[in-house]
């Protein structure tokens, strides 16, 4: 009578203990369930960040690629100023020249137009200096550019490996939780 008495007591505890491995391995499978899909949520996530960047960074690049082509232009607009009006100049002391070369009498009547044409010198080398500092200044903001964009495509690989890394994780995690269950 004990000893059924004990088997009974033996088979309800091994069903009761079935029964709470059973609920456990069922929490432990929902949970893992739960942390991947927060995992693939979060990978997706940083995709989408991934695709934002990669986007912001062709705009970058389209930018710093107009950037330079306006550079070259103005650049170019620049000598092609710079060489009239170093020609202008030129052709201008030119006529300095003449007009202090005529007599005495002549100089005195010329007088007027000899300080006119120093004023378009002093003009035309300002006008010159201008274009200089312009052409500097479009340099500097071509190289603001540049750094802009390299830090982009620095923040962009960080970016990347760490997707790489999550996606490494995650799929590590699916695989032990497969092989458990």
């Amino acid at each position: 009578q004990l000893r059924k008495e004990h088997t009974v007591i033996l088979r309800q505890e091994v069903q009761r203990l079935e029964a709470r491995a059973t609920k456990v391995e069922k929490d432990v499978c929902h949970a893992a369930e739960e942390q991947f899909a927060q995992a693939k949520r979060a990978y997706e996530s940083l995709l989408g960040e991934r695709d934002e960047l990669v986007l912001e960074r062709n705009a970058m690049a389209r930018e710093l690629q107009t950037a330079r082509e306006e550079s070259t232009e103005m650049e170019m607009r620049s000598k092609s100023n710079e060489a009239d009006l170093l020609a202008r100049v030129a052709e201008l002391k030119s006529e300095i020249a003449s007009s202090k070369a005529e007599t005495v009498s002549v100089e005195r009547d010329c007088k007027g137009e000899l300080v006119e044409a120093q004023g378009r010198i002093r003009s035309l080398e300002e006008a010159l200096h201008g274009s200089t500092e312009e052409h500097a200044a479009a340099r500097h903001g071509l190289a603001l550019a540049q750094t802009k964009m390299e830090t982009l495509e620095k923040e962009n690989a960080e970016l990347s490996a760490l997707c790489e890394e999550l996606m490494g994780i995650v799929e590590g995690r699916n695989d032990t939780i497969q092989h458990d269950v």
